[in-house]
């Protein structure tokens, strides 16, 4: 009888931690298992651009050239309070020698003419009333929180000495243009149609003596700024009217232009590399 007992308690005892297993097993299921992980998808990486070289026959499609508004941001630099003048011009040093050349990339001006089957391109210095021989890398429009317009224009003002080669005393010439005419079959030219690109190699300033020397002005002689100066023009009456813009400023970088890519941009063929100084020397008679 008492060995009857031992074994109901034993069986009791059994069941009991039997049901409680299929309890927790049972919260388990309710709640359910963690989720299985879901692979994470790896997003593409970006290609780095590549270090430009001088021994290019085409350019590289991750090459994205040089940041030309970054770089006039960097440069519109002014002297601190406790900062001597050699400190200030080495700070600036130090910005414009990061890089031995830069390399901006622009589009170009071609027209394509369908009975001679060519592409008639062109490279030109704009004129403007503070200086000559400047070219438009980029111009973005930005409003203010009063509404105002103010139109941004980054510009590269080219210091190269043959381009500085005097008509008179006291004025400074306009540089012939380039002209480049490029043959290509009538069936092919709408695809080149906005991919004929140059590329601008250059080297930072200084500037030349008397490119902007006459406009008094300027700020930049105070500060000893001599890679970049922030002049501030008021539009025209035809800009305003148009575009609403109260006040223009340009952001000028003084560039040495030593070379000049033209480059079809479908594939990065380099067409053609030019060396601006004999070019230019080339032209004047």
């Amino acid at each position: 009888m008492r060995k009857d007992s031992f074994m109901n308690k034993h069986i009791i005892f059994l069941f009991a931690i039997l049901g409680l297993s299929l309890t927790a097993s049972a919260q388990t299921r309710k709640q359910g298992a963690a989720p299985p992980t879901k692979p994470q998808t790896q997003q593409a990486k970006v290609p780095a651009s590549p270090q430009f070289q001088e021994s290019w026959t085409s350019i590289p499609t991750a090459f994205k050239g040089d940041d030309f508004v970054a770089l006039a941001k960097s440069l519109d630099a002014h002297k601190g309070e406790f900062e001597s003048d050699n400190m200030f011009v080495a700070r600036l040093n130090g910005i414009a020698n990061k890089k031995e050349k830069y390399v901006f990339l622009i589009d170009s001006k071609a027209q394509y003419d369908a009975n001679l089957e060519k592409y008639d391109v062109v490279f030109g210095f704009n004129v403007y009333d503070i200086y000559k021989n400047s070219i438009s890398i980029t111009d973005k429009v930005l409003s203010d929180a009063a509404g105002a317009k103010y139109e941004d224009r980054y510009r590269a003002v080219v210091t190269n000495e043959s381009l500085y080669y005097e008509e008179k005393p006291t004025s400074l010439s306009i540089p012939p243009i380039l002209k480049r005419t490029l043959a290509i079959p009538l069936a092919e030219a709408q695809k080149y149609k906005g991919k004929i690109k140059w590329a601008l190699i250059v080297k930072l300033g200084p500037e030349i003596i008397g490119t902007l020397s006459k406009y008094s002005y300027i700020d930049r002689y105070e500060t000893h700024n001599r890679y970049f100066v922030k002049v501030i023009n008021l539009p025209t009456d035809k800009e305003k009217l148009l575009y609403g813009i109260q006040l223009i400023i340009i952001h000028n970088i003084f560039v040495n232009l030593e070379s000049i890519w033209l480059y079809n941009d479908l594939d990065g063929k380099i067409i053609e590399k030019i060396n601006i100084d004999e070019e230019m020397k080339s032209k004047i008679k």
